[in-house]
């Protein structure tokens, strides 16, 4: 509830450059959060340099924003309730101070009431701080608890977007799926009997390898000389006429 003012604010200041600039930039944050969060998730479930599989990198940055905003809003929530707690024993510092030396105030004309009691605001320091430390706990239960089940996700939207089956490629096996490494290097995927995933990695075939595609490409020659033969025949059919 001690939120909601902080929310309106929020919404009010939208619309004003000055208030959607930090918002754009903490988005922009988060974003580059949720991609160094799915290329840690790519080389756990791989065991391969994240830097090659752009595409299921891109597919888990979008499903890693909402923990990625857990984390940052969990940093700003444990940030602000520290600095909230300090500022206010320092205030209850400053206050005690002066309500103590109120009598000899007065004699100078000088009148402190104090208007509310500013220990108070150590509830809301004391809540910033337990909500980021929820936040953190939610974080690490969605990505400790069900890890195995993200792994086998990542391993499955890998072969699916960033292997492809390429039947003319050097060393390939029928029902493979592969994905070119650097270093000369192939990643490769293939079901077994059992339908079980087998993810792997093979050095290319050093070797002079040739194989024909199945429909070769035919040269210019081939391609320009029916237009050079079509061509004379319809001056002729037209001398004729």
């Amino acid at each position: 509830m001690w939120c909601l003012p902080a929310v309106r604010w929020m919404r009010d200041i939208w619309d004003r450059p000055f208030g959607k600039t930090p918002i754009v930039l903490l988005h922009v944050l988060v974003l580059l959060l949720a991609t160094s969060l799915s290329r840690f998730a790519v080389s756990d479930a791989l065991g391969l340099p994240p830097q090659s599989f752009d595409l299921t990198v891109g597919f888990l940055a979008l499903i890693f924003y909402l923990p990625a905003w857990m984390v940052v809003a969990s940093t700003i929530f444990m940030i602000f309730g520290f600095l909230l707690f300090v500022a206010v024993l320092i205030a209850i510092f400053v206050v005690g101070s002066i309500q103590t030396l109120a009598p000899l105030l007065k004699v100078v004309g000088f009148n402190y009431s104090a208007t509310r009691n500013r220990a108070m605001a150590l509830f809301h320091s004391a809540g910033a701080i337990a909500t980021g430390l929820a936040l953190l706990a939610t974080y690490s239960f969605l990505t400790e608890t069900y890890q195995p089940w993200i792994l086998s996700t990542i391993r499955f939207t890998a072969v699916k977007t960033d292997f492809h089956a390429a039947p003319n490629y050097p060393d390939v096996s029928p029902g493979e799926r592969i994905h070119p490494l650097e270093n000369g290097y192939v990643a490769y995927a293939r079901v077994r009997n059992d339908k079980s995933l087998v993810i792997g990695v093979r050095s290319q075939s050093a070797a002079t390898y040739d194989h024909l595609l199945p429909e070769p490409i035919s040269s210019v020659k081939d391609m320009t000389l029916p237009f050079f033969e079509i061509e004379p025949l319809q001056i002729s059919s037209k001398a004729s006429k």
